[in-house]
């Protein structure tokens, strides 16, 4: 299949062909040779323009909406979060959200916090098998274990998240537990990066398969009523929890 009918089948899947503009139709209708592939040096000097089709910000605005027809007041954080370690990520937004769960603050709960953007795991020696979104959703559960209100889910857009067969995870306060009875050692999973084992062992995989598309990653973290003790006071945030980080090691390609 040539470029043109290549681009007049993308347009018809997705059933926009009679939407474009009838010069464009017509343009790839005619096929004309002397447009289709761009030569070396072709546009050598040239100005060039790039367009993107989507963003994450309608990833991110489809999420609040939905999120807004449930009830549930959203909060989109920030559309792209990138380039920072999974631990990173997962230690800050699970400190978050315990501070929503307990104090209220800075956003009253239920609320859901919304991000986009694509983080990093530096692999190191490890031998797991695992992606970032899949690190991110484990590394936040011993940060969330025994919460009532809170789970965390992230997942990739296309459908891979890393060298797995899933797009994501979940996790909530029960997933320390629930990881214990399977005879996982959440500790050693995230040391190897294999975030993959550790949540297929719950089935708390997403598997969607390949989409086709990116607009990089979404990560969910949904935080119902906080608690308060009996007398009516807020409970108290769990402030000496911390990930066991694995050791940051680089291995560079020769």
């Amino acid at each position: 299949m040539d470029a043109y009918a290549y681009a007049i089948d993308v347009l018809k899947r997705y059933r926009v062909w009679d939407e474009v503009p009838s010069s464009i139709r017509t343009f790839l209708l005619k096929a004309d040779p002397q447009y289709c592939s761009i030569r070396p040096g072709e546009l050598e000097g040239k100005l060039q323009y790039h367009f993107r089709v989507m963003g994450p910000e309608a990833m991110l605005d489809a999420a609040a909406r939905r999120a807004g027809a449930l009830g549930i007041p959203p909060h989109i954080l920030v559309a792209s979060l990138n380039d920072m370690e999974a631990l990173d990520a997962a230690e800050v937004l699970a400190y978050l959200a315990r501070e929503i769960e307990f104090y209220g603050r800075p956003f009253t709960p239920p609320c859901v916090l919304l991000c986009g953007g694509e983080l990093l795991v530096t692999v190191g020696t490890a031998t797991g098998v695992g992606g970032r979104n899949q690190e991110f959703a484990l590394a936040t559960a011993p940060l969330i274990e025994g919460s009532a209100r809170i789970v965390v889910a992230s997942i990739d857009s296309d459908g891979t998240d890393g060298p797995s067969a899933a797009a994501g995870g979940l996790v909530d306060g029960e997933t320390m537990a629930r990881l214990w009875d399977a005879g996982v050692d959440v500790v050693a999973a995230l040391q190897n990066h294999d975030s993959f084992h550790a949540l297929q062992a719950l089935g708390d995989t997403f598997l969607t398969g390949a989409q086709g598309t990116n607009v990089r990653d979404l990560r969910v973290l949904y935080i119902a009523d906080h608690g308060r003790r009996s007398d009516g006071s807020p409970s108290p945030i769990l402030g000496k929890t911390r990930l066991i980080r694995p050791p940051r090691r680089l291995v560079t390609a020769e």
